[in-house]
């Protein structure tokens, strides 16, 4: 196990290995912590990707495991990283956004339910606004052409019984048969009947209209809030939390707890003591360091700039020239001695 601790943490396990019980156990805890943010992130993607995006169970795997590979990527770049000021900040700030997406998102998986409940009476209480105000634009409309309906029918009815009192002398001038007060009377009774016929037809339109207006609110409404987006789910959660006092405190309680477990590997690697092993590799940095430096220093020294004048460059060549010899080989191969050093 030390050996994939080390793996995680990037620390080299041949050192650590024969470092002292604090040092390989400080390097196991922080092994150990970088696990927990990445199942986290494996089950919240996976999860995410399966019962919001409907994604296969392959599908949700992968995506999981990627999402988990990049934070454990992260964790592991922010146990490496030095105690630089600039790094140490970015590494907090990294860690907060990694913790806040992380336990909102952990929150709308353990919420779940909770969350349907609550956009389940928010699509109702928008289901009845709406009807209410689909009401109000038809309903007015509606009460005035069935008052005008009534109205109509009521005149027809009254003129077609004056014209048949007239035709059998029970009414109007007492006289039986079709008179010309009588063909009035049936021509108003016609035009009354044309009328009711054009306000009924219209009634029967605006109905029909109001009818499929109500009937097309319910799934419009749920089509556009199909409970799958993470906006409105993230939306509908802060509403039910701020909505109750009770789930407020329960909720706030969770978040802590999951933040906590987020920015548990910046809490350990700030928290625990220097070991050992640290001291060490910071040493063997240190002597690394100088080594070279030194190195440098040496070639710097060594080196110099009377080097390139001609009468030096001169010098040099007649160095590298061979050493005069006694004897010097002739092209037939025997040896001839010469008088002079410098022949």
């Amino acid at each position: 196990m030390l050996g994939l601790f080390c793996a995680l943490t990037g620390d080299d396990y041949k050192l650590v290995q024969v470092e002292t019980p604090a040092s390989r156990k400080k390097v196991a805890t922080l092994g150990s912590v970088m696990l927990i943010p990445a199942i986290m992130w494996f089950l919240i993607a996976s999860c995410t990707a399966f019962s919001m995006f409907d994604a296969s169970g392959t599908v949700a795997m992968l995506v999981g495991f990627v999402a988990a590979t990049i934070i454990l990527i992260l964790e592991r770049a922010i146990v490496m990283s030095g105690h630089n000021k600039m790094i140490t900040r970015f590494r907090l700030v990294i860690g907060f956004v990694i913790a806040s997406l992380g336990a909102v998102f952990m929150d709308e998986l353990i919420f779940e339910k909770d969350i349907e409940q609550r956009q389940y009476n928010e699509r109702s209480t928008m289901i009845d606004v709406k009807r209410a105000k689909t009401d109000s634009i038809y309903k007015p409309k509606v009460d005035v052409l069935q008052a005008t309906l009534s109205k109509t029918r009521h005149s027809w009815m009254s003129t077609a019984e004056d014209a048949r009192k007239e035709a059998d002398g029970t009414g109007g001038s007492g006289h039986k048969g079709v008179s010309k007060i009588t063909q009035l009377k049936l021509e108003q009774a016609d035009v009354l009947k044309d009328e009711l016929d054009k306000i009924e037809l219209e009634t029967q339109k605006i109905n029909a209209e109001w009818d499929q207006k109500i009937a097309a609110i319910q799934p419009e409404i749920e089509t556009n809030l199909h409970g799958k987006s993470i906006l409105t789910r993230i939306m509908s959660l802060f509403g039910l939390v701020f909505s109750n006092w009770i789930a407020g405190i329960i909720y706030v309680v969770f978040t802590l707890f999951l933040f906590s477990l987020e920015f548990i590997v910046i809490i350990m690697k700030h928290s625990l003591p220097e070991t050992n092993y640290e001291r060490r590799v910071a040493a063997m940095e240190q002597v690394g360091k100088r080594r070279m430096e030194r190195l440098v220093e040496s070639r710097v020294l060594a080196y110099d700039p009377g080097d390139n004048t001609e009468q030096v460059r001169k010098i040099n060549m007649e160095l590298r020239k061979p050493l005069p010899t006694l004897f010097k080989r002739e092209s037939n191969g025997e040896f001839e001695t010469t008088h002079s050093i410098g022949k």
